[in-house]
């Protein structure tokens, strides 16, 4: 696993004229079984890449469904080292990587060489950290390195050009462009904006383009799709697997 398994997942994908679909879930929300069964099918169905989430109690990042997720998972007494010690008893099936989205201080907490080694251990071969600014990355950069765990930072609607340069020179994988200066969550509507901010992201790398935050229709899916080469979706699918709506699940996996 690794920055090598993502890199040639969305090359596999992308070659065949596919779009990139990443589902985002949040781990322990109603239980690990619960979670084991939402991995499973959405390896099944096609996900390209699964993008995991460490239950936080200060997700600044996080609207509300994924705040109320990650709170029923602390509730549930999930934390970092049972959630990679769960996801290390479950290897990927179908060649589907996982990232894992954490928050800076559980990491500092568990310490960066030990977090790193068990991120390998557990079948983990990418990393989102939301608040960790591009100038602390020096921080981790060693760990990833030594480990072969890609880094993927966030591109906020509001990133100039100067920044997006530099940010990209650390990232692996996809660019992962925000839609909203906002937390997660859906949204009704994506403007002209945020449609010409994708083109202009896609313009400045040769690297896959991502979107997310904020999608959670099939037609946001498609819209978006079209101007990137794929999306994320995590609100929803969190509500949709909260209430066991599998079926709605892979309807909007099968929107690209």
């Amino acid at each position: 696993m690794g920055i090598r398994t993502i890199e040639n997942r969305i090359s596999d994908i992308l070659g065949e004229n596919k779009k990139l679909f990443i589902p985002y879930i949040m781990c322990g929300d109603g239980g690990f079984d619960k979670t084991k069964k939402v991995i499973q099918l959405l390896e099944n169905s096609g996900a390209s890449i699964i993008e995991i989430g460490i239950p936080f109690s200060d997700p600044i990042a996080d609207g509300p469904s994924i705040q109320s997720a990650g709170q029923r998972a602390l509730d549930g007494g999930i934390t970092l080292q049972k959630t990679l010690t769960f996801l290390k008893s479950i290897p990927p099936n179908n060649d589907v990587p996982r990232i894992i989205m954490s928050y800076l201080n559980p990491i500092v907490q568990y310490g960066f060489e030990a977090f790193f080694s068990l991120l390998r251990e557990s079948h983990i071969s990418g990393l989102i950290i939301p608040d960790l600014p591009l100038e602390e990355y020096n921080m981790i950069l060693p760990y990833t390195d030594q480990y072969g765990i890609a880094i993927i930072p966030l591109i906020a609607p509001s990133t100039g050009l100067d920044r997006m340069a530099n940010i990209l020179k650390l990232t692996h994988g996809f660019v992962y462009a925000i839609t909203v200066n906002n937390t997660t969550g859906g949204r009704s509507e994506f403007s002209d904006e945020v449609l010409n901010r994708l083109k202009l992201i896609k313009e400045n790398t040769t690297m896959p383009v991502v979107a997310g935050f904020g999608i959670s229709t099939i037609e946001q899916i498609k819209t978006l799709g079209s101007y990137c080469d794929g999306v994320v979706v995590g609100s929803k699918i969190v509500d949709l697997a909260k209430d066991d709506k599998f079926d709605e699940i892979e309807k909007l996996m099968k929107a690209l």
